[in-house]
């Protein structure tokens, strides 16, 4: 089985994808919001691995 991680201030959680899906599911904001904040962190993640292979090719 893979568990999902989720560290808190006090605790951390250790959740099966469905056992998280289900919580998501009851609160379908939180998901929307979680869909939206995880895209930008992925976009961002990928402007930054761009700008560092264009920045060590210019450094050759």
């Amino acid at each position: 089985m893979k568990f999902i991680e989720i560290k808190l201030p006090k605790c951390t959680l250790f959740l099966l994808p469905d056992e998280l899906n289900r919580l998501l599911q009851q609160d379908p904001d939180l998901f929307a919001k979680g869909i939206k904040r995880g895209k930008g962190i992925l976009r961002a993640r990928q402007a930054m691995e761009r700008n560092c292979k264009h920045t060590s090719k210019e450094a050759r």
